[in-house]
């Protein structure tokens, strides 16, 4: 691009998805699942290591074992450390039942600002995750991009002009016999 060229830059308001790799993907899927209650099921898609998935609101979350198959693709990632957060509507009850099944928060739920109640944990990689609790004001935020258009599924229908049709009509669109990888059903 010469200099004088000036493409602009999409602004950034989503995650597509949030992926961990792990030394132990099916331990760490396990605590994922039965400790956080993630639906988490393993998948398998043509050219990718056994792995496991579920949808998280908009959001795709994944963990992936250390890679094999894929390396020759330039996907040279190891295991590491992620942070992020959950967000919860009732902090003490999570932190509660994580204490039941013997995940201990790394500090005690504390008021952080004035309208986020909120803990830590550490996966079994350690990776550091935060549990929130927000008040209105922030699920009134939310609600205000909503109407402002700040959608995925809105911003893939303003740019596409595409996803008016109901879901059933869209999966009958499908070419039978070659499915998209997240219309495959998933190994179980």
């Amino acid at each position: 691009m010469s200099a004088t060229q000036s493409t602009p830059l999409e602004k950034l308001e989503f995650f597509s998805a949030i992926v961990l790799v792990s030394r132990d993907s099916r331990q760490l899927a396990e605590f994922y699942r039965d400790k956080l209650g993630l639906p988490l099921e393993e998948e398998l898609h043509p050219g990718s290591d056994p792995h496991y998935a579920c949808e998280i609101g908009d959001v795709h979350f994944a963990i992936f074992p250390e890679p094999k198959k894929h390396l020759d693709r330039g996907a040279r990632v190891g295991h590491g450390q992620v942070k992020f957060a959950f967000t919860v509507f009732d902090l003490d009850t999570v932190v509660k039942a994580l204490q039941e099944r013997g995940v201990e928060v790394t500090y005690p739920p504390m008021q952080a600002e004035d309208f986020i109640k909120m803990t830590a944990i550490r996966d079994p990689d350690g990776n550091y995750i935060e549990l929130t609790q927000m008040d209105e004001r922030w699920f009134n935020h939310l609600a205000e991009r909503k109407r402002q258009g700040i959608d995925a599924v809105q911003r893939w229908r303003e740019r596409t002009g595409q996803g008016t049709e109901q879901p059933a009509a869209a999966q009958q669109s499908s070419a039978p016999g070659d499915p998209k990888w997240f219309d495959k059903p998933r190994v179980k």
